[in-house]
């Protein structure tokens, strides 16, 4: 039996295993509305089909009665590029396009010293590439590219701009009394001091308050005067918390003066509402001033796993080498997100959790919390006590709206927390700006067509991204060594990529300006960080103090801005984006013949997945905020890419 095609709609509908049910959708629609579901559940008769996709067999294909052929859905989905999956529970299959949502029409404004873009959305922390955040640095160290993890001035960068985006929209937040009264004093928990929820176990010389010479207390001494000084550790403060209130996300340490050997110790769990096993397993996390044990090998680790599976140890080898060196200063900040410390932990050696770790995948991390038991503080082995000094130790969590506080309210240990990470983010990038103005990225970079970029090249990125968060952090501190450092991190722009910079030009042409984003010759032109590289020149424009400076970063701004205009349409496929240029622009080797008795698309376009195309679409609706001249350009580039998302596009000839 044969059954036309033409001229109808595909319909999906869900039977017992995820099936495709192709037929007109008016017919499909008026069987439903007359015979009701039960109609569907009835049908006896299907005729098993010998049927193919694109010239490859696909099983399970059945003609059904009255409804018309029917093929698995997990068959087709790929090669169309369809996602979707059965929802069981609701009796539901939903098929979208694009694994990704479409950027919003209106953006929010554009402020250079304030929230950047919609990186307040962005947990840079939970991506795959991220191994773990340094408790040494505060910084993420990646894996992409080395296993082994280095410090990558893009991510870093990202980082900063992300918790300050957060910082930023709290504070302004704080600032509204009206919306500050939503805020809930159970979002902090100081451990400082001893209450009915906080039950401190210490001895009166171990835990000593200190006090300014105004009577101000503003922070605790911790020794191990009481303790015979071969024991390795040495307790000076045992906090144990009630159950009830023993629920948080945050945990900050800020304090000074720390011996080598001194560490803190938090008894935690994963809540049982997460745990599919039933399990509530607790695990240890420790943070320790001292160097990882090598072991007789090489270590390219701070973070440890212990045999059991039972700590995960972060080590601090900077913290230890300051106390070694007698700086007295000896600053420790750690401000640490539990929950991601214990997945990041527990992943760290075998890649995937195992049910009796008690650790589950979770979907939401956003809003998760862990049980903390108890936190302990120890005092090293070296000095004449050991130990440090303690100014804030904090327990916090994201505020619930449904309880008020008094407009007198403490500073949020959320606020603290992401305080504390973009500025860790922004002392990295400031001591390790080269004097040139670059940050440069350690190992080496492959891409496919285009010579391996071997360890230390600069990106346009980076320097975009730098610029951004130095000028941000200039403007809340006043700290004139932020400016400098995002004038400084103008001059790759000026350099070729033969020379170190990230300056080359399309087509080799000097009226045609592209800042790389990873510097091969020939260039591969990267789209997203081209305009990231724009955005950090805009947003220095904006804030420069000088003229001459302001005029240079104009320049530079108006002369990308120009070869985006002109090169923009060889990013559109038609149905998405591409993520750059690299199959227009020229080959690095006279290309070989390939075989034709097989079809490969290697050396074909390289396409922009859709989390990559819901991104240009949201930079190209920002400049058309910020540039009037090619406004037009860029709302009508975007809007056609976000019909793409819906599965429209371009018209055949």
């Amino acid at each position: 039996m044969h059954i036309p095609f033409r001229r109808r709609m595909l319909c999906v509908l869900l039977l017992c295993s995820g099936f495709l049910i192709l037929q007109s959708f008016h017919h499909l629609k008026m069987s439903a509305s007359e015979h009701g579901d039960s109609y569907i559940s009835s049908l006896s008769s299907a005729i098993s089909l010998n049927c193919s996709f694109n010239q490859k067999t696909v099983s399970g294909c059945f003609l059904v009665e009255t409804f018309g052929p029917v093929i698995p859905f997990e068959d087709i989905k790929t090669p169309l590029e369809l996602f979707g999956s059965v929802d069981l529970k609701a009796k539901s299959l939903h098929i979208h396009q694009a694994d990704f949502n479409i950027p919003p029409a209106f953006p929010p404004e554009h402020d250079p010293i304030g929230q950047f873009m919609l990186f307040h959305r962005s947990d840079v922390e939970k991506r795959q590439h991220v191994k773990y955040i340094s408790a040494d640095i505060g910084v993420p160290i990646s894996d992409q590219w080395d296993p082994n993890g280095h410090l990558y001035p893009i991510q870093i960068a990202q980082f900063g701009l992300s918790h300050f985006s957060k910082w930023i929209r709290l504070k302004r937040l704080l600032s509204n009394r009206s919306l500050s009264s939503r805020f809930s004093l159970d979002a902090d928990l100081d451990l400082t001091v001893s209450t009915d929820k906080v039950l401190h176990s210490i001895s009166s010389e171990s835990w000593v308050p200190l006090k300014s010479s105004v009577g101000t207390m503003f922070g605790f001494v911790f020794t191990a005067s009481n303790h015979s000084s071969s024991l390795p550790e040495r307790l000076a403060l045992h906090i144990r918390l009630h159950q009830e209130n023993s629920l948080w996300r945050y945990f900050l340490l800020i304090g000074q003066q720390w011996h080598e050997g001194s560490f803190v110790q938090l008894l935690v769990s994963i809540p049982r509402m997460f745990i599919s096993t039933g399990k509530l397993e607790q695990k240890q996390l420790v943070y320790i001033c001292s160097p990882a044990p090598t072991g007789g090998v090489a270590h390219h680790s701070d973070l440890t796993l212990s045999k059991d599976r039972s700590t995960v140890t972060f080590w601090m080898p900077g913290c230890a080498e300051r106390a070694r060196n007698n700086q007295s200063f000896n600053r420790i900040e750690l401000a640490r997100d539990l929950l991601h410390d214990l997945l990041k932990g527990f992943r760290f050696q075998e890649g995937i959790l195992n049910d009796a770790d008690g650790l589950p995948h979770i979907q939401n991390l956003s809003t998760a919390l862990v049980v903390v038991h108890s936190v302990e503080v120890y005092a090293g082995v070296y000095g004449p006590d050991g130990g440090g000094i303690v100014n804030k130790l904090l327990l916090g969590k994201q505020p619930s709206p449904s309880m008020l506080i008094d407009e007198a309210s403490p500073t949020l240990a959320e606020l603290l927390f992401h305080e504390c990470r973009f500025m860790a983010a922004t002392r990295w990038l400031l001591r390790n700006q080269h004097a040139d103005g670059s940050w440069r990225t350690t190992v080496a970079r492959h891409l496919h067509g285009r010579p391996t970029v071997k360890p230390g090249w600069a990106s346009a990125m980076a320097q975009g991204h730098g610029i951004s968060l130095m000028v941000r952090v200039h403007n809340c501190t006043g700290n004139p060594d932020y400016l400098a450092s995002a004038e400084l991190a103008l001059h790759p722009y000026t350099k070729l990529v033969s020379n170190g910079g990230v300056l080359s030009h399309v087509f080799g042409q000097p009226a045609f300006p592209w800042y790389e984003e990873y510097p091969t010759e020939p260039g591969n032109h990267v789209l997203n960080g081209f305009i990231y590289s724009l955005i950090g020149l805009y947003d220095f424009s904006q804030v420069s103090l000088f003229r001459n400076l302001t005029l240079k970063t104009e320049k530079l701004w108006r002369a990308g801005l120009k070869t985006l205009s002109v090169v923009l349409p060889l990013f559109d496929s038609g149905s998405g984006s591409f993520y750059d240029l690299r199959h227009v622009l020229p080959p690095l080797d006279r290309p070989v013949l390939a075989s034709q008795d097989w079809i490969s698309t290697h050396d074909g376009p390289n396409r922009a997945r859709w989390s990559y195309h819901a991104l240009h679409i949201q930079q190209l609706r920002l400049l058309a905020k910020l540039d009037p001249f090619y406004a037009s350009e860029w709302v009508n580039t975007a809007t056609r890419w976000s019909g793409y998302m819906k599965g429209l596009r371009s018209p055949h000839n």
